[in-house]
């Protein structure tokens, strides 16, 4: 998990919808997914990214350098909140996390997210002054959310992405307001290290938990696990959505963190478990959240 590289999820929410020419055209999941983690192994930029969610219109500069593994973000809009990543996770400030990884490709062809979702080119458009293809992913049954994504038509990068609800309403979208590729590192120790080729985990490199969640949703499947003397955080995924949950133990008199969050399109739900807090986090809808924190069990002879 954290060598996914992220995407922060930021947008604008009043660019037009893109016109299909000819009618909707089906796509391999696979390949289209593989398009978006391979572009951003290759290529390093610079842009304005805006993001729209619950009313609220946010700007972010973000810097990427293909290879490095680490973005440079600064916030434009509201107060100057420092911009951290942990467990492949961006978070602003201490507020909750926010973010998109771009699915692993090997990750993505096992878990076969064509079971779940659509996938179809609709039209062409324009992000940035630049052409992108429109492709929807059309979700299946109320799990998971549906997407609209604008690719770059030269590069594969994801230039701009809008998640819906299961009733077709918006719940966030995020676009390039203006990007510019092919930047240089700032630094001469910043050289870019060698591409990676991604792979879906096997049962060996998942560490053993002490918990597990018994009642997946259908297509989820543990990808990751960290886990020491007291935490675990379990990851999720059905190959487009992403789902962690985290356990550790509750101080005497700490505050339980109990009952469902939402901000745009991440979903937040906690929970008291045998004297552990439990908080699912991900960017799938309120009852999905739920329905993985209920399900915690612990693994017999864990």
């Amino acid at each position: 998990m954290r060598r996914l590289l992220l995407v922060l999820l930021l947008g604008s929410a009043a660019a037009a919808q893109a016109q299909a020419p000819s009618g909707p055209r089906q796509l391999d999941p696979s390949a289209t997914l593989d398009r978006l983690g391979i572009a951003l192994q290759e290529h390093s930029f610079e842009g304005v990214v805006v993001y729209a969610r619950d009313g609220q219109l946010d700007a972010l500069r973000v810097r990427h350098l293909a290879g490095i593994g680490t973005d440079l973000v600064d916030r434009l809009t509201g107060p100057e909140l420092p911009l951290r990543r942990g467990a492949g996770v961006a978070q602003l400030g201490s507020g909750t996390p926010l973010g998109f990884e771009a699915a692993a490709a090997g990750a993505v062809a096992k878990l076969e997210p064509q079971n779940h979702y659509r996938f179809e080119q609709v039209g062409e458009d324009r992000v940035a002054g630049r052409p992108s293809e429109v492709v929807d992913l059309r979700a299946g049954d109320g799990l998971r959310y549906s997407r609209r994504y604008w690719i770059d038509r030269d590069t594969g990068l994801l230039l701009r992405a809008a998640v819906y609800g299961a009733d077709g309403s918006l719940v966030e979208q995020w676009m390039f307001s203006s990007l510019e590729l092919g930047i240089e590192p700032s630094s001469p120790g910043a050289a870019p290290s060698p591409a990676q080729t991604l792979r879906a985990p096997s049962a060996t490199d998942i560490p053993r938990t002490r918990i597990q969640v018994v009642d997946l949703p259908a297509g989820f499947a543990l990808v990751s696990a960290a886990v020491d003397e007291e935490q675990e955080h379990l990851v999720f995924s059905d190959g487009l959505a992403r789902v962690s949950l985290f356990a550790q133990p509750l101080p005497d008199q700490a505050a339980v963190l109990s009952g469902h969050q939402r901000r745009g399109a991440l979903s937040v739900f906690g929970r008291l478990f045998r004297g552990l807090q439990i908080v699912v986090v991900g960017e799938v809808p309120a009852a999905t959240a739920e329905r993985f924190a209920q399900s915690v069990e612990p693994v017999r002879g864990g």
